[in-house]
């Protein structure tokens, strides 16, 4: 397994973002002051005291099906909208990628600090966003000179793959990768962590990602949810 440690200022989240996701609407000068003040001492505990890392296992493909593909193996039941993003791949990369136990240490110092807390929350989900955006590159930067192309990544939970899959993932990979954990549910410890696949071959196809292919009818993002 490839195995890469950052440290969270690598990761280039922009404070400015996050200060956008905060305010919606009409705001005041000084909340954004103060919005902005305590974010940056967000950003200097997670930069004394996160550890972020990410870890991807390169595999071949042996066989893909409708609704399914099959590694080492094990048959990964992803669903449709997945596996149309696996379609002509010849390998695959299984990814964990994760904040650390970091994250929660601060956040459960400052539990008496609700937007602090807020704030904290804001940021550490925008970690594992980041770390993908890393892995990705690195797999670019290693398979297109070959005339590959990757696919977006995609995880069990999402684009109506069960996150039961998960234990799928983890069994191809080394015990506790990244220092994650599932439990009996599949879900993942430390929080903001995050595993999944990205396809690579030559004849991958760039597919329909993200809100335009996710199912989940009760998400913020939900455009059907604002009214």
């Amino acid at each position: 397994m490839i195995f890469r440690q950052v440290s969270f200022g690598d990761l280039k989240i922009q404070r400015s973002s996050i200060i956008r996701t905060l305010f919606e609407g009409e705001f005041y000068g000084g909340e954004v002051e103060y919005i902005a003040s305590l974010t940056d001492i967000v950003f200097s505990e997670f930069s004394a005291g996160i550890s972020p890392s990410y870890g991807y296992e390169i595999l071949d493909i042996q066989s893909i099906e409708d609704v399914s593909f099959k590694t080492e193996g094990v048959r990964f039941n992803c669903g449709k909208r997945v596996c149309n993003a696996v379609v002509g791949a010849e390998k695959v990369a299984l990814f964990v990628a994760t904040s650390g136990p970091g994250f929660e240490e601060i956040v459960r110092r400052r539990a008496d600090d609700i937007l602090f807390c807020y704030i904290a929350d804001c940021v550490g989900s925008e970690i594992p966003e980041m770390l993908n955006k890393m892995i990705e590159r690195e797999l670019l930067d290693t398979f297109e000179p070959q005339g590959n192309r990757v696919s977006k990544p995609y995880s069990p939970g999402y684009c109506g793959w069960s996150v039961k899959e998960q234990n799928k993932v983890f069994s191809l990979l080394p015990s506790n990768p990244c220092g994650v954990q599932l439990n009996s549910s599949a879900l993942m410890t430390p929080i903001k962590s995050i595993s999944g696949l990205y396809a690579i071959g030559r004849e991958v196809r760039e597919v329909d990602y993200g809100c335009s292919v996710c199912n989940m009818k009760n998400c913020i993002k939900n455009e059907h949810n604002y009214r």
